[in-house]
């Protein structure tokens, strides 16, 4: 991690330098303490709504400590290439046979990489236990009632203080359906396009023009899923732990977990539960939520792609520079004005305009729904403490700016 920060640094690379000084060197450092903090520090000096929201917050952000796996299977891929060429040997006494020569160039992942990846998730692991462990603590032993009635997040009334019931409308239960739905579309879209492109250039560019079609070629375009799919092909050991390990972390982590997400809010939403299968459906989806990496991976994505022809550059510094003099006098019109050895240049595509939106929109919706299933868990425990129903300091004497906006496009009702 230090080495990786200091080249980084070293490269004048400095987004991907801080980036992963930060979110993977320090913020896994500063999680463990909160977490500290929450599990030791008495209601007295760590108020029991802040502890609440603050660990919240820390199992959402945890999973950002994978930014700089993500950056590394950037590069793992980036930097892979395969050069055969027929080379004639001649013997004397026999007749002349063409042997192949053969460069690869491959990024390889230790256990130190890897070590750091078990270590990340056993954090994340353990802020699920501590977030159970204070909603335990707080919860009621003994409540007044324990309804079975089955209400879904979209069906559920909120009353107010003042007396006011909210609830959402058929059209606003029907719009956030459709829009749910088609967040999981828009993802699933958004991961199978290709939204990025790896360009050789310079003497291994003009090479791998003249590779077989199965080769990698001078340029290629990826998507999320394959992208993942090139993670063993790429790999000097590609049957070994290590990289099997990578491979199933980059595909739950951003694949797998972010749809499997949505369906859970999806049906959080719509679906009529009880009270404690919705507080177990609740804290799954928050368990996946912690675990749904695609954020992570398309900012590594943009990091990487931002700063790697930099990165290259510093990575081969003077070594090339006579080949390079060579290739300045007699191939600069082969290679385009790419008078150098090796050099490697990412591109965004059109692609990725549907994969960011699909971030942007997945981070809100879920977000929305989320929120609104812990309130409406929240209201039903008080109401089955009261014996009646809730009015809580959550709901304010007059509706919200919020509700009110909503009311206006006939999203939610107040009466």
């Amino acid at each position: 991690m230090t080495n990786t920060v200091k080249d980084f640094w070293e490269a004048k690379v400095y987004f991907l330098s801080l980036l992963v000084a930060i979110l993977s060197g320090a913020w896994p450092y500063l999680k463990l303490v909160l977490m500290m903090m929450s599990w030791l520090f008495p209601a007295k000096l760590l108020p029991i709504q802040r502890r609440e929201s603050m660990l919240i917050a820390i199992d959402a952000l945890g999973k950002w400590s994978l930014v700089d796996t993500f950056i590394m299977v950037m590069f793992q891929i980036a930097f892979h290439f395969k050069l055969e060429m027929p080379v004639p040997v001649s013997v004397p006494g026999q007749p002349d046979v063409n042997d192949t020569l053969a460069v690869e160039l491959r990024v390889q992942s230790d256990w130190g990489f890897t070590g750091f990846m078990i270590a990340t998730m056993l954090s994340l692991f353990m802020s699920h236990v501590i977030v159970g462990a204070h909603r335990t603590a707080i919860a009621d032993p003994s409540p007044q009632t324990q309804t079975t009635e089955k209400i879904a997040v979209a069906g559920h009334v909120y009353t107010a203080k003042s007396g006011h019931q909210v609830k959402v409308t058929v059209w606003g239960k029907t719009l956030f359906t459709l829009l749910l739905a088609f967040t999981v579309a828009l993802v699933a879209y958004g991961m199978s396009i290709d939204s990025f492109s790896f360009n050789f250039f310079g003497l291994v560019g003009y090479a791998l023009e003249y590779q077989p079609p199965s080769a990698v070629g001078p340029s290629t375009n990826y998507s999320i899923i394959s992208l993942g799919e090139d993670i063993r092909p790429a790999s000097p050991h590609p049957d070994s732990f290590i990289t099997y390990y990578i491979l199933v972390t980059y595909f739950i982590f951003g694949v797998g977990v972010p749809l499997l997400h949505l369906i859970f809010v999806l049906l959080l939403w719509f679906v009529k539960m009880t009270k404690e299968m919705q507080k177990g459906m609740l804290v799954a989806t928050e368990v996946l939520n912690a675990w749904s990496g695609l954020d992570v991976l398309v900012l590594a994505l943009i990091a990487s792609i931002i700063e790697i022809k930099s990165f290259v550059k510093f990575m081969v510094g003077d070594k090339c520079d006579a080949i390079n003099a060579i290739l300045v006098k007699y191939m600069d019109k082969p290679l385009d004005g790419h008078d150098v050895c090796f050099d490697v240049d990412a591109e965004l595509r059109p692609g990725i305009v549907f994969l960011f939106t699909a971030v942007l929109v997945h981070a809100i919706v879920a977000n929305i729904a989320m929120s609104a299933c812990r309130a409406v868990v929240r209201d039903r425990e008080e109401t089955d403490a009261l014996g009646g129903v809730a009015k809580g300091p959550m709901y304010a004497d007059k509706p919200r700016c919020s509700t009110r906006l909503g009311a206006a496009l006939g999203l939610v009702r107040y009466d």
